[in-house]
């Protein structure tokens, strides 16, 4: 029998609250009754987090020239895309407050939207 806990907190408080929570010794005490090995947490930041699977599967991370690339791709076309959009609109300001303004909105794309879409629409060449 596999027990798959998955829980994803910001780093900081909300992770020490958690990590020292009587809900978290309760479900790792009641799973080590069950298991036959020891329990296994695996925890996953940063770029990792964003090619960890959706569906709870726990997998092998994808090679690193795998995230790289699919990292570059998705940078490439959303730089150019904001760029080009973003240009008529903050010709103006000099180019450190240009990036102070476009940053923010690449990443987040990138964090909520892009990513997310990618790795699930490339899963099986990630993965496979």
């Amino acid at each position: 029998m596999i027990v798959l806990v998955t829980r994803r907190v910001r780093a900081g408080r909300e992770e020490a609250s958690w990590r020292s929570s009587p809900d978290r010794a309760a479900l790792i005490a009641e799973s080590a009754a069950l298991a036959e090995s020891p329990s296994l947490e695996r925890d996953l930041t940063g770029l990792d987090g964003w090619f960890a699977p959706i569906d709870g599967r726990v997998v092998r991370p994808p090679a690193r020239w795998k995230t790289w690339l699919v990292t570059l791709a998705a940078l490439y076309v959303l730089l150019l895309t904001i760029t080009t959009v973003a240009a008529p609109l903050l010709s103006p300001p000099a180019p450190p407050l240009r990036f102070a303004l476009l940053l923010p909105v690449l990443t987040a794309l990138m964090t909520w939207i892009v990513m997310p879409r990618l790795s699930r629409l490339l899963s099986s060449w990630l993965y496979g």
